[in-house]
């Protein structure tokens, strides 16, 4: 690895936990501890979610990229940071976003997930529209993990209750 690391702790989120499971499934015993915020469809996208042209508006009309992020992080503070978020949104291109839920749609490990023997958590905020509790439950589920539920927050648990969701990273990596 390029940062010398043989063991590691690892938390990841949304899209980033499919690249985080895949990772784990692909080098057994390199995570002492994993977790996983408000994670993808462990059995593949829907593939009604992917609707080309909602991607297309998210890429050309800034308020409408605010609009539906502020939707799925309704407890997220519109601050310089949130500006600084909007901003990344809009600079991703058109052909990534697609291609991202193309890949989406085909990852699909299932409970292959079972064979990820580091220490599973899942966190996802109850207000979350993209990793519903059965999204959440599933995941939780196929990684034997604990699932770890926060009230209040949507799909960025860390951006709308950071305090929360700092203690909760931390003492689930402490336990490893």
């Amino acid at each position: 690895m390029a940062l010398g690391l043989e063991r590691f702790a690892l938390a990841a989120h949304s899209l980033g936990t499919a690249v985080a499971l895949q990772y784990a499934l692909e080098r057994p015993g390199a995570l002492r501890a994993l977790v996983a915020v408000s994670p993808t469809w462990v059995d593949g996208m829907p593939p009604s979610f992917a609707v080309a042209e909602h991607q297309e508006r998210l890429a050309i009309d800034r308020a409408y990229l605010d609009a539906a992020l502020r939707a799925i992080t309704p407890a997220a503070p519109r601050d310089a940071l949130w500006e600084r978020i909007v901003e990344a949104g809009r600079a991703q291109t058109l052909e990534t976003a697609l291609a991202a839920q193309a890949a989406l749609i085909a990852w699909s490990p299932g409970d292959r997930l079972r064979a990820i023997v580091a220490p599973t958590t899942v966190v996802v905020g109850a207000l979350d529209p993209l990793t519903t509790p059965a999204v959440a439950q599933r995941a939780a589920e196929a990684l034997n993990a604990e699932l770890i539920v926060m009230e209040g927050v949507g799909h960025g648990p860390m951006l709308e209750a950071p305090d929360r969701f700092c203690e909760i990273l931390w003492e689930r990596l402490a336990r490893t």
